[in-house]
């Protein structure tokens, strides 16, 4: 009998997850879309308002908080690679990169450093 009720356990835990993966792709494309579109407006952050992201609050209330926190964990990592960070409550954080901006700004500098000592060579040397 342990076996039977062991094994429509697990048929409905990889039930769950497949539930996860079937919402994550949808979820993280959207978060993103918002993200992109916040970070244009020059926030830093932004919040998953329960309007805009019904299904969390139906995954939250139709399964465990252990399958909520799976969701929300495989979440974080998605967004993590695109340099977003979700923070409690519902909290995503946008991580601004300026390494390539200040690689151009030094890179314009020295030109025209060098630009200036050529002109002083120059007007001194001549």
């Amino acid at each position: 009998m342990k076996d039977y009720a062991k094994i429509a356990q697990e048929a409905l835990k990889q039930q769950k997850k497949a539930h996860i993966q079937t919402l994550l792709p949808d979820l993280r494309a959207r978060v993103l879309a918002d993200a992109e579109r916040h970070a244009r407006a020059g926030d830093r952050y932004f919040f998953l308002e329960k309007e805009s992201y019904p299904e969390l609050d139906r995954f939250k209330c139709e399964y465990k908080p252990e399958m909520y926190d799976a969701l929300e964990h495989a979440l974080k990592r998605d967004l993590k690679k695109h340099k977003l960070y979700l923070e409690n409550p519902r909290c995503v954080y946008i991580k601004r990169d300026f390494t390539d901006a200040l690689l151009c700004i030094v890179t314009v500098a020295l030109a025209l450093i060098m630009v200036a000592m050529t002109i002083a060579f120059i007007v001194c040397g001549a």
